[in-house]
């Protein structure tokens, strides 16, 4: 796993990560709608308390950028949204929906560990 340097964040990516590869195994294994719902609709609850606390985080911090960071939050929780409306409204879970799901994972750790990292540098740089 990724580590951004903060040991609560990488203890909840790793929640997400479990929580994320738990959905795709039983995605991809054919369980049924109802079950894969239950767990998104999981994932989806632990990806709103992530997001608020690494806000919280970032805010606290006077991270510069925190404006552009939470839009990228909204956005990426409003599309998981859409896409479990769409898995209840027709039953499944599409294959596009399981890549969604891994590109979203990726985006975030890879935008997280830059962010971080040039936070703790510009941080660094101003004692």
């Amino acid at each position: 796993t990724m580590s951004v340097g903060h040991p609560q964040l990488d203890e909840q990516h790793q929640k997400l990560l479990d929580l994320y590869n738990r959905f795709d195994e039983a995605a991809g294994k054919g369980r049924g709608w109802r079950e894969l719902s239950t767990m998104l609709a999981g994932l989806e609850d632990y990806i709103h308390e992530h997001f608020a606390f690494e806000e919280r985080i970032l805010a606290d911090a006077g991270y510069a950028d925190l404006d552009h960071h939470c839009k990228l939050h909204e956005q990426l929780a409003r599309k998981l949204a859409a896409f479990r409306e769409e898995v209840a409204m027709h039953r499944r879970v599409t294959q596009e929906f399981r890549k969604f799901l891994g590109y979203w994972w990726e985006q975030h750790i890879m935008e997280h560990g830059v962010t971080m990292d040039e936070f703790e540098e510009h941080k660094l740089a101003h004692l």
